[in-house]
């Protein structure tokens, strides 16, 4: 999955969690407003790490292809 797919299916999954921990505790409205925070927060936090795993890997990959042309 891409970065977008993956942040788009974590936030499904922590709105999920946020309405029904919100719900079963204090009542739909702060399901809701529980959820709507979480996916939120999931956003930010899925989107801001894998842009710093994939830039971690496009390092790793450069320094690997420079260690290799280094040594030809």
């Amino acid at each position: 999955m891409n970065r977008l797919q993956t942040t788009v299916v974590d936030s499904c999954f922590a709105f999920l969690v946020g309405f029904l921990v919100g719900t079963v505790t204090s009542g739909w409205r702060t399901g809701i407003r529980a959820g709507t925070t979480a996916a939120i927060v999931s956003a930010v936090v899925t989107w801001v790490v894998y842009g710093v795993l994939e830039v971690e890997t496009l390092v790793e990959e450069t320094t690997i292809d420079a260690e290799r042309v280094a040594a030809e």
